[in-house]
């Protein structure tokens, strides 16, 4: 398996995180305990993730980095196994505190939802 993340794999332009956020009844909303997703599928045929923390949930950089760098590395492992879809992730205000195992609980539960879509 190869380490790259391809930015096939990546929600890149704003017309692809607007394709997510106005396919209403086609999205679907995952909540967690620290994070939520938005889930729509693509015709792609590869699952891809973008992001969307704002300041004011994790106002510092190295926070949101940190985020970044977990769901990148579980979406990288995961990403075979996922249907064709565009993932958006958006933090609630717990993220900022919560640790790295717990990020890798939820999103353990996160894959597992969003196959069953």
């Amino acid at each position: 398996m190869s380490n790259a993340f391809p930015k096939a794999k990546r929600l890149l332009k704003k017309e692809e995180y607007e394709s997510v956020f106005k396919q209403s009844k086609k999205t679907k909303k995952i909540e967690t305990d620290v994070f939520f997703v938005l889930a729509s599928p693509n015709d792609k045929q590869i699952a891809r993730i973008g992001f969307a923390l704002s300041k004011k949930v994790l106002p510092k950089a190295h926070m949101r980095n940190r985020v970044k760098r977990i769901f990148r590395e579980d979406f990288r492992t995961k990403a075979i196994t996922l249907k064709p879809v565009d993932i958006v992730v958006l933090a609630k205000f717990g993220l900022k505190t919560s640790t790295n195992s717990t990020i890798r609980h939820s999103l353990s539960v996160l894959w597992q939802k969003i196959n069953q879509l």
